[in-house]
């Protein structure tokens, strides 16, 4: 009986971290999508696209979708670190399946207009 209940806590605290973590990931990917800008990028040294979001299979070496666009937001006080205001953030998943809640993986690149 006392394994039983030992079992029964090590699987709430996992599956609670599990959770604890998913939320985490859910408040990151609000914040950037509350904050998408106007903004087209390059890529590979392209000339500057007509869409602001870009969606796909395997971007950011994701397991399968992933979006990107441009948030502003993210501060720069006195221009103190070598970046700009504006950021391109994508945001994918590294999950296997749907029960492994930590897999989503989210990326920043100080450079906007990536050469080739």
């Amino acid at each position: 009986m006392l394994n039983n209940v030992l079992r029964s806590d090590a699987q709430t605290r996992d599956v609670g971290n599990r959770l604890q973590k998913l939320q985490r990931a859910l408040v990151i990917m609000d914040s950037d999508f509350r904050q998408i800008v106007g903004r087209p990028f390059r890529e590979n040294g392209e000339e500057p696209g007509n869409k602001l979001i870009k969606m796909g299979k395997f971007l950011l070496d994701s397991d399968d979708d992933a979006v990107m666009f441009v948030r502003a937001g993210w501060r720069n006080p006195e221009n103190r670190f070598p970046r700009g205001e504006v950021v391109r953030v994508a945001t994918g998943s590294k999950m296997k399946s749907l029960n492994a809640c930590a897999g989503f993986t989210r990326m920043h690149r100080q450079v906007l207009n990536l050469p080739r």
